[in-house]
């Protein structure tokens, strides 16, 4: 009869393995040419309504304003958007630059200006914001089509859950489970779970593994580190098989496996906008040990 092993089991831990600082700086340098923007919008329009700025820019003068405003704002956009670790924060630098551009533009358009120069610098500053608007609606879309690929119907759970022997999927007398084992083993658990494991003892003499893994992931995350504990320690290196069943799309590699654990790299396609977890469902199994020896000898090392 398979039966299912008491034995304490260490929790899997998790680590981020990357706080990128390049990912810092661009962050910080957005900040940075956002508040430079703004604090230089704030002084046009106080000279403005002070009559400080009375005599109208010529052409090429207002084509340069456009230019070094519409390139600083640009470029704070495509930092944000590579490297800022929420996307409300990022909506607000968004429009942050947006209304510090307007108000920049609003303020040096005074009566008497070149027409020329007039529409070289309403049509940089909107081109400018055209595009960043854009942008800001494709990650948008490919965030939500992101979100939704990673989340698979309920029908497609079940055929990535390795199968179970033939024998057990008879319900034999020899293969009957509790509804403890069947629940951990066919269906994904609640959001609270953090992680279900069973270990229990197959038919031939063999032993599986098999459970639940739920990876919290932190706004800006991109890749994690997962030690699985096998405690008692197999008796042999086991055969482990790892499919994702939920969260953001990421590459699964098992970089070490031993009798007594695993480590699993997550590599995230791309960082995260939000908090969120990565579900995994895991199995690992032995075949029967040919040395009984063995395993007393790794249980008491």
């Amino acid at each position: 009869m398979t039966t299912a092993s008491t034995d304490s089991v260490e929790p899997p831990r998790y680590t981020v393995a990357d706080s990128e600082p390049a990912a810092e700086l661009g962050r910080w340098t957005a900040v940075a040419l956002a508040a430079l923007l703004g604090l230089a919008a704030l002084v046009v329009v106080g000279r403005r309504l002070a009559g400080a700025l009375s005599t109208p820019l010529d052409a090429a003068s207002l084509t340069c304003v456009a230019m070094i405003a519409a390139a600083s704002a640009a470029l704070a956009h495509l930092l944000a958007r590579r490297s800022w670790l929420s996307r409300y924060a990022w909506w607000a630098v968004h429009v942050g630059l947006t209304v510090a551009l307007g108000l920049m533009a609003l303020s040096t358009s005074l009566p008497g200006v070149s027409r020329l120069g007039l529409a070289l610098l309403w049509a940089v500053v909107c081109g400018e914001e055209i595009w960043a608007w854009r942008l800001l609606g494709s990650r948008e879309s490919r965030r939500r089509t992101s979100r939704a690929a990673a989340t698979p119907p309920a029908a497609a759970i079940a055929p990535a859950i390795p199968n179970l022997p033939e024998q057990q999927q008879h319900g034999g007398p020899d293969t009957e489970k509790s509804g403890n084992e069947e629940r951990i083993e066919d269906s994904m658990p609640s959001d609270d779970v953090l992680q279900q494991l069973t270990r229990s003892r197959l038919p031939g003499g063999g032993e599986a593994f098999r459970g639940w893994l739920r990876v919290p992931l932190a706004a800006g995350q991109r890749s994690a580190n997962v030690h699985l504990a096998f405690c008692p320690p197999f008796s042999q290196t086991p055969e482990v098989a790892i499919d994702q069943q939920d969260g953001p799309p990421a590459r699964i590699r098992t970089v070490q496996i031993l009798p007594y654990g695993a480590r699993i790299d997550l590599k995230l396609a791309q960082a995260c906008d939000e908090d969120g977890a990565i579900v995994l469902h895991f199995t690992a199994e032995t075949s029967p040990c040919e040395n009984p020896g063995e395993r007393a000898s790794l249980t008491h090392r």
